[in-house]
């Protein structure tokens, strides 16, 4: 009999993809390490600032979606993180200007592209630093704007891991207020969350595409 491996996935997955999992080989856990909580913003400011919105995140979409209306978003010019990000913008009729897999990206693009354009940078409270600080480097005008906060929900797992999945940045900060990373394998969505994970161990492993899907078929051709 195949010994089955214990992955812990730091978000809860919908059932069609748990569905792909390989569950022959692998005993699946989740629970979601961090919560979004929308907070008061000002969309006076958010409208007088410029309009071509950077935007990094589903959660980002989904507070404006709820607080602002579509005709006022049809007059915006989108810069996102994410082929999911990018795909629900189209799929709304808004103007996709670009996308890119990381935010590092995107600054290369907005450098090469955009470089005399001023930018809305919209997100959570917490925000990493790598876009923001390209674009002072190159003294591009830009104004940041939090819609959200994140709020770290961990929990502590005393059953030995042999793998975990990160979906961001902050779900990392929220596993390490309450556990330890020793040798398990981390399957991380994207080079960001990569990146913050090779701060706690060399046992990374990078999604191709920033999806779901994607971090799940790399799970599974692992524990092949």
């Amino acid at each position: 009999m195949i010994k089955k491996v214990n992955i812990l996935s730091t978000r809860v997955l919908n059932s069609s993809l748990i569905q792909k999992i390989n569950t022959t080989r692998i005993n699946f856990i989740s629970n979601n390490f961090i919560d979004i909580k929308p907070i008061d913003f000002d969309k006076t400011a958010l409208f007088d600032a410029s309009k071509n919105w950077v935007i990094s995140s589903k959660n980002t979409l989904k507070i404006l979606f709820d607080s602002i209306s579509e005709s006022h978003l049809k007059t915006i010019n989108f810069y996102c993180v994410g082929d999911k990000t990018a795909r629900i913008i189209k799929s709304k009729g808004f103007n996709l200007v670009t996308s890119a897999l990381s935010s590092k990206e995107l600054g290369t693009i907005i450098e090469q592209n955009y470089i005399n354009e001023s930018f809305t940078l919209i997100g959570g409270v917490i925000k990493r630093d790598e876009l923001k600080s390209l674009l002072k480097n190159l003294c591009i005008n830009f104004t940041d704007i939090s819609i959200y906060d994140t709020i770290f929900t961990p929990l502590i797992f005393t059953n030995e891991l042999d793998g975990i999945l990160f979906f961001s940045p902050s779900a990392i900060h929220s596993f390490i207020l309450k556990n330890t990373i020793k040798n398990e394998q981390l399957f991380c969505i994207g080079q960001t969350t990569a990146s913050e994970a090779l701060k706690y161990s060399k046992n990374v492993h990078i999604s191709k595409n920033q999806t779901f899907e994607s971090v799940i078929g790399l799970v599974n051709q692992y524990y092949v």
